[in-house]
């Protein structure tokens, strides 16, 4: 056997590892950036977003197919759109439209095989790939490091990650694990839960002692009920960072009193990654507006400020697959408010959830998920489901010792609210969870005709 032949494991390993200290200095310029542009006058950061949407747009048109056809379709000249006012002008993107034109939204600048193919169903369950470049996922990288920097986490400090994807783990190489060996992080699979996994999740940080827990809303309240359940201790971090669920006020002070730490709600999406985090200042979320544009519109165009509306977004930095315009499908509000943290980056006020999260009522119009958290946290509910198969029906799944006294009082208020809904209650006997690891404390599949 040839020497060369015996040490080329070790000599791979070892160009990986440089690999990951280019990644880790590459992404550290970004980082370098963005905690000098967080603090920028509001004027120089509008200067910045346009420069960046005109650059984004010209070279959609110029090398994406999709999105030459659209805007010739549309008489639109790029050269003549002033931004980002004139943002509105060019169409919506939709998730349909992601599918159905598929290698058409791929820049021809890139070939195929230098970017990363991101497969996704997001909520719709309507797969769809997504390409991404290298200097997105650095972007990326980037700005969720100075997320976890907000809530105090400098390099080394122990993170867990408790993440409901079996994609995201099956893509995951030998640099992957070494780095989350080098950074201190530890990620937990909770794409399909088991009492046993979640109690086994929960004995594992124990050991661990994280200082950091980002987690699906519903993994880290099923973490939190095992630790009780068990008395299990020693999971005392700095701070729980809740994702990709509606996170409302029971079970954030169920999970703040269990782990004895303030919690955070983080915003994202898998085609843009992430969009804004709950600011400790406490005016809001604020939004990453160097790497995502957003807009909240209405029926009739974009709302005010404090109003509920549709997250369209513009992602600034993926250039190999441009989402410009994308109806989210999800909806918020935003405030101009100024945060006690001296960041000037624009505040997203409450999430309010996505188009299938809305109960439609017996008229056609939606109530926000919210008016249910808040007719039903006065009572002794400990959990509850609404599903809806129909406009103007939904059926309640309640898990309360006070049924029938906690189901009068809540149809009394939806009742005052909408006289024509017809609702049902029922016994909630288990928290219901998808295999993914996520939980919707509301589904409907009425449909919407006017949306």
């Amino acid at each position: 056997m040839k020497l060369s032949t015996y040490f080329s494991p070790i000599k791979i390993q070892t160009y990986r590892l440089e690999q990951l200290i280019l990644r880790e200095h590459q992404h550290l310029r970004y980082l370098s950036f963005l905690r000098q542009s967080q603090y920028w006058p509001k004027n120089r950061l509008v200067s910045f977003v346009s420069f960046r949407l005109k650059s984004l747009i010209s070279h959609a048109y110029e090398t994406v197919p999709y999105y030459r056809r659209v805007f010739d379709s549309q008489g639109l000249d790029v050269r003549d759109l002033r931004l980002p006012a004139d943002i509105q002008k060019i169409p919506f993107l939709s998730s349909d439209d992601i599918r159905s034109s598929g290698k058409q939204l791929i820049s021809r600048s890139f070939p195929l095989n230098v970017l990363q193919a991101k497969p996704t169903s997001g909520s719709t369950g309507k797969p769809r790939i997504l390409y991404q470049t290298r200097d997105f996922k650095l972007w990326k990288r980037a700005f969720v490091r100075r997320q976890y920097e907000w809530l105090g986490y400098s390099l080394g400090d122990r993170v867990a990650v408790l993440w409901g994807s079996e994609f995201y783990f099956r893509m995951k190489n030998f640099r992957d694990k070494l780095e989350n060996v080098l950074l201190n992080h530890v990620e937990l699979n909770t794409f399909r839960i088991t009492e046993d996994m979640i109690r086994s999740y929960a004995e594992r940080l124990a050991n661990f002692h994280p200082q950091f827990i980002e987690s699906y809303m519903s993994a880290i309240y099923l973490l939190a009920k095992t630790v009780r359940r068990h008395g299990i201790a020693g999971i005392h971090p700095k701070a729980i960072m809740t994702t990709s669920e509606i996170l409302f006020p029971k079970i954030r002070k169920f999970i703040e009193d269990t782990f004895e730490c303030p919690v955070f709600d983080r915003y994202g999406a898998n085609e843009v990654d992430g969009i804004s985090l709950e600011c400790p200042g406490g005016a809001g979320m604020h939004i990453n507006l160097e790497g995502n544009f957003l807009e909240f519109v209405g029926r009739n165009g974009p709302v005010k400020e404090n109003e509920m509306g549709e997250i369209v977004i513009t992602n600034l930095y993926n250039y190999g697959m441009p989402l410009i315009r994308y109806r989210i499908g999800d909806f918020a509000s935003y405030s101009n408010q100024t945060c006690q943290c001296g960041k000037t980056l624009p505040v997203m006020g409450n999430l309010h959830g996505r188009i299938h999260d809305f109960v439609v009522s017996s008229d056609g119009s939606l109530l926000d998920p919210y008016f249910f958290v808040k007719v039903i946290s006065p009572t002794l509910v400990q959990e509850f489901k609404i599903d809806q198969e129909s406009a103007g029906e939904v059926t309640i799944l309640l898990k309360t010792d006070n049924f029938e006294h906690d189901s009068q009082q809540i149809l009394e208020k939806i009742l005052w609210l909408d006289p024509g809904m017809k609702v049902r209650f029922k016994r909630l006997d288990s928290w219901p969870i998808s295999a993914s690891g996520k939980y919707r404390f509301v589904e409907s599949k009425a449909k919407i005709d006017w949306f």
